[in-house]
C-alpha cells in the first residue's frame, strides 16, 4: 500500500462527510491508499458519521478513543499505519480534485522522502480542482538540511507526504504543544535525504471563525499568547541545536521572528493587564527573543507593529488605548480585510 491518510477528528460532524468525500471521489484505485479517521474523543455526531461513510467504502478505517489532542491522535495514526506514505488532513479541511494520484507518481518518480506542495487558505466549501497543472517530474531535489536552508518551507503538516521509513527511523513524533505542525517540520524535513517541492495546488486549508487562531474572545486569546511563546521558545531550542550542527539556520530564524509577530499583535489586542504584559516581555528579553528585528519588507503595518513593540512602555500604553476602540477598529479594518482577501482567493480557486 503506497499511502495512508490520516484524519485526526475532534467535533467535526459538519465537516467530515466533505473531507472524506474530497479523498475518496478522487480518480485513483482504492487499493493503493488507505484512511484512517480517528475519532478524538468527539462529544458530537462526528465517530457516528464517519463509520457511516466507512460501512460503505473498503479502504477506510475508524479508531475511536478518549480525548487525547491532535498531537497523540496523528502520533497513533503513524503506529498503526499501513502505507509506505503518511499524509495528515485534518478534519475540517479538504484537497483538490485529481490530486492523489499526481503527488504518488511524483514521490515514487523522484524517490523522495518527503514531498511538500500547495495550499489555499479559504472559508469556501465549494470543491474544486487544481488551479494549476504541472508535471511532478524532474523536481529539484535537496538533502533535508539543504532544503531548510534554501527554501521557506512550509510549517504545516498537512502540506507533505512523509516517508514512514522516515517517521520510524528518526523516531521523531508531534509533541502536544501549540504550533506543533512547526516544531514537527522543523525536526523531521532536515532528517530527510531527498526533499522536493511540488508546485501542484492540493490542499484546502479552511479558515474556521470558533478556531483558535482566529478566536478573539480573551479566555481563549490569551491562552494561545502564552501557548505561543512557550513555542516559540521550544523552536529557538531547535535553532541553536542547527547552529551547532553547522546547518545555515536564516530561514528557521526568520520564522521565528514571525512567530514573535504573531505574538506581538495578539498581545496588543489582549486584555492582560500592563504588569502581565511588561512580564511576558520581560521573559522574552531573557531568552534573548526580544526585542525584536526590524522588518525589511513593505509591509507597513508590520513594520510599525515590532517598533511598537521594541518599545515595551509605549506598547502597553497603545494596547490599553486599543482595548476601548477595538469594536470600530475590527469593523472598519479587520474585517474589510479579511473580506477583500477572501475575495481574491476565490477568484484565484475558481
Amino acid at each position: 500500500m503506497q499511502l495512508s491518510i490520516i484524519i485526526p477528528m475532534y467535533n467535526a460532524e459538519q465537516y467530515i462527510w466533505q473531507c472524506i468525500s474530497s479523498i475518496i471521489n478522487q480518480p485513483i484505485n482504492t487499493d493503493i491508499y488507505e484512511i484512517i479517521v480517528i475519532n478524538d474523543g468527539s462529544n458530537d455526531n462526528s465517530l457516528k458519521v464517519a463509520q457511516t461513510i466507512a460501512s460503505k467504502t473498503d479502504n477506510i478505517r475508524v479508531l475511536d478513543q478518549a480525548n487525547r489532542g491532535v498531537s497523540a491522535t496523528r502520533n497513533k495514526g503513524i503506529e498503526v499505519a499501513n502505507g509506505e506514505y503518511i499524509w495528515f488532513i485534518d478534519a475540517d479541511d479538504y484537497i483538490a480534485d485529481n490530486v492523489l494520484s499526481k503527488l504518488l507518481r511524483c514521490v515514487e518518480d523522484n524517490q523522495l522522502d518527503i514531498v511538500e506542495f500547495k495550499k489555499i487558505r479559504t472559508e469556501s466549501r465549494i470543491l474544486t480542482t487544481a488551479s494549476q497543472e504541472v508535471s511532478g517530474r524532474g523536481l529539484q531535489v535537496f538533502k533535508g538540511t539543504e532544503f531548510v536552508s534554501k527554501l521557506n518551507f512550509n510549517d504545516s503538516a498537512c502540506v507533505y507526504l512523509y516517508s514512514k521509513q522516515l517517521l520510524f527511523s528518526s523516531g521523531i513524533r508531534f509533541e502536544g504543544v501549540m504550533m506543533e505542525d512547526m516544531l514537527f517540520n522543523a525536526r523531521i524535513v532536515p532528517k530527510a535525504y531527498r526533499v522536493a517541492r511540488y508546485p501542484l495546488d492540493v490542499y484546502r486549508y479552511v479558515i474556521t471563525p470558533n478556531s483558535l487562531w482566529n478566536t478573539r474572545t480573551s479566555k481563549k486569546l490569551k491562552k494561545s499568547i502564552k501557548d505561543s511563546i512557550h513555542s516559540v521558545e521550544h523552536y529557538a531550542k531547535i535553532i541553536r541545536t542547527y547552529q551547532n550542527s553547522n546547518i545555515d539556520v536564516s530561514i528557521f530564524e526568520s520564522k521565528i521572528q514571525n512567530m514573535l509577530f504573531n505574538i506581538a499583535k495578539r498581545l496588543l489586542a489582549s486584555n492582560f493587564s500592563v504588569y502581565e504584559k511588561l512580564k511576558i516581555i520581560k521573559n522574552l528579553e531573557s531568552q534573548v527573543l526580544y526585542p525584536m528585528k526590524g522588518y525589511p519588507g513593505k509591509n507597513k503595518f508590520r513594520k510599525y507593529t515590532i517598533i511598537l513593540f521594541n518599545h515595551r512602555h509605549l506598547f502597553v500604553v497603545v494596547g490599553f488605548i486599543y482595548n476601548f476602540l477595538k469594536k470600530p477598529i475590527e469593523y472598519l479594518i479587520v474585517k474589510r480585510y479579511y473580506k477583500k482577501r477572501e475575495k481574491k482567493l476565490r477568484a484565484q480557486i475558481n
